[in-house]
C-alpha cells in the first residue's frame, strides 16, 4: 500500500493503475490464519533476533514457514534467513 501511495504521490502511477492493481489483489484466494497476540509477537520477535531480521521480513519469514510455502524477495538479509530456515526461494 505505502508503495502505492508514494507512487501516486510522486506521480509515478495513475489512480486507475492503482485500482486495477487493488482489484486484482482482492480477486486473489486470501486465507485469514488465527492466531494468538502473544504467540505471534514472541515468534516474530524470536526470529527477528535469532536471523538479524527486521520484525516486517521476520513476520514474512514466519509465514512462509507456517505455510510451508517459498517466500520472494530480494532482500539480501531475508534471502540469508531462508536458507538458514529451509524456507525455499521463489525466483
Amino acid at each position: 500500500m505505502n508503495a502505492l501511495l508514494v507512487g501516486e504521490k510522486r506521480k509515478r502511477i495513475t489512480k486507475a493503475l492503482i485500482q486495477s492493481f487493488l482489484d486484482d489483489l482482492t480477486a486473489l484466494p486470501v486465507t485469514l490464519v488465527s492466531s494468538s497476540a502473544d504467540a505471534v509477537f514472541t515468534r516474530i520477535h524470536s526470529l527477528a533476533r535469532e536471523l538479524d531480521l527486521t520484525a516486517y521480513d521476520a513476520a514474512y519469514l514466519a509465514i512462509a514457514l507456517d505455510s510451508a510455502l517459498p517466500l520472494a524477495t530480494l532482500d539480501a538479509a531475508l534471502i540469508c534467513a531462508c536458507k538458514k530456515a529451509g524456507v525455499d526461494l521463489l525466483e
